[in-house]
């Protein structure tokens, strides 16, 4: 499985900021992934795309679309990427969502 976490570095966190969430945790430090970055499609890199569109409503979700379009929840991120939205807590019911297909030809471009 394409996970986005793919070749993405594991680095410690000892910072000093989270030592009482350490303490509480029993922990010294935790391992996080460093953000990914991923290259935003240009208007150039779009030959092959089609964008669907949706009308974000109460009870909607990425991984809802992501499973209706790809197949597959575990995509939700390329939807949230796309919309420049990382989080749902960004997007509003009435909020228009580009959802781009077919999946493997969005995965080519924001790994180029």
């Amino acid at each position: 499985m394409v996970s986005r976490y793919n070749d993405t570095p594991l680095l410690r966190n000892e910072s000093r900021k989270y030592k009482t969430q350490f303490r509480k945790r029993g922990v010294k430090w935790i391992d996080q992934y460093a953000t990914a970055k991923f290259n935003y499609p240009a208007v150039k890199d779009m030959d092959g795309v089609t964008v669907n569109v949706e009308t974000y409503t109460v009870g909607d979700r990425f991984y809802k679309y992501s499973h209706k379009y790809y197949g597959d929840p575990s995509y939700w991120w390329i939807i949230a990427l796309f919309n420049q939205k990382p989080i749902e807590n960004m997007v509003i019911p009435g909020d228009t969502i580009y959802i781009p297909t077919p999946l493997v030809r969005m995965l080519e471009i924001i790994e180029e």
